[in-house]
């Protein structure tokens, strides 16, 4: 007898697999069939997720237009500011508020920086959004209501009612 001998064959062993499903075995899934969604599927996908974005966009919008206009009441950031945001009638609206607010001296004085608590958006229309705001400044909160349009490629606010 030589010392080689063949080993034994053993009683629990699988059969080799055939390459097909050899790499199948070898990741531990069974072989399945794959389907891809269809082009139109995918197309409204892409639509649902950039108007999401583009929801995210106007939320982020409106507390930013928020806690600016809180600040412009207060006397903390120029009126000129806002002119970006605001279409020329809700800038000139917000313009007579700021001045009617410096002739009777009622304009609020803030302790502390006023921070965004949250913001909601609802398209009400399409490229027209109505927006609230909740912007609080010391132990108080302020709400807001804006209404922002489409002009062009930007967002425009067009109406804003502070509480």
């Amino acid at each position: 007898m030589t010392a080689l001998a063949t080993a034994p064959a053993r009683p629990h062993a699988r059969p080799a697999a055939r390459p097909s499903e050899g790499s199948a075995l070898l990741h531990g899934t069974a072989r399945r069939t794959a389907t891809l969604p269809r082009a139109a599927d995918l197309l409204r996908r892409v639509d649902r997720e950039q108007d999401r974005e583009e929801l995210r966009r106007v939320r982020s919008l409106a507390a930013v237009v928020a806690v600016a206009v809180v600040e412009t009441e207060a006397g903390r950031r120029p009126l000129r500011d806002l002119a970006g945001w605001l279409d020329p009638e809700a800038f000139e609206k917000m313009s007579r508020r700021v001045d009617l607010l410096d002739r009777t001296g009622a304009r609020p004085s803030l302790s502390t920086a006023p921070r965004p608590a949250g913001a909601r958006v609802c398209e009400v229309a399409p490229g027209r959004i109505e927006a609230s705001a909740t912007v609080v400044v010391g132990g108080r909160a302020r709400a807001l209501a804006l209404r922002i349009e489409r002009r062009l490629s930007r967002w425009k606010v067009t109406a804003v009612e502070v509480g």
